[in-house]
């Protein structure tokens, strides 16, 4: 009997892809500024 596999909704996947501040940055940056690195990413240590 074959193991059913548990499907990622679309809602799990943009959550985790947003998490990433990373590529919120480049999504935004080649999106308005015609990829030009307008946001940067701060990190705080």
């Amino acid at each position: 009997m074959p193991k059913k596999t548990q499907q990622l909704k679309p809602d799990t996947v943009l959550k985790n892809y947003w998490n990433d501040n990373g590529q919120f940055a480049d999504l935004f940056n080649a999106v308005l500024f015609h990829g030009e690195q307008v946001i940067f990413l701060c990190h705080k240590t």
